[in-house]
């Protein structure tokens, strides 16, 4: 997932010592139930945030922060259906290309 907040709605600053939601993902519920329902619906899953890059404005002291700490109470992570005992490091995620995405829609 990428987001960005363009140069030209102004630059903000953050301190360290508050919480930033950086995106917010909502994933529909629709078809977990019924005729005709998702085939994998009822299985565990976790979803876990990684890291986080913010990119300062360009000459800034200290250049480009890169955040790869959870925050408190396992803050990176999302489970569905008791996820919770799904073990959420036992697939992790592979760094890709922007192009590699598009080819799998292609």
């Amino acid at each position: 997932m990428g987001a960005a907040v363009l140069p030209a709605f102004g630059y903000r600053t953050l301190n360290a010592t508050d919480m930033y939601y950086a995106a917010r993902i909502v994933i529909s519920n629709q078809r977990t139930v019924g005729d005709p329902s998702c085939a994998g619906c009822t299985g565990a899953a976790c979803l876990v945030l990684n890291a986080v890059r913010i990119l300062r404005k360009p000459g800034a002291p200290g250049g480009d922060v890169l955040i790869e700490t959870p925050g408190p109470g396992d803050a990176n992570r999302a489970t569905w259906q008791g996820g919770a005992a799904v073990n959420c490091q036992a697939v992790p995620a592979r760094p890709t290309t922007w192009g590699r995405i598009k080819g799998m829609y292609r």
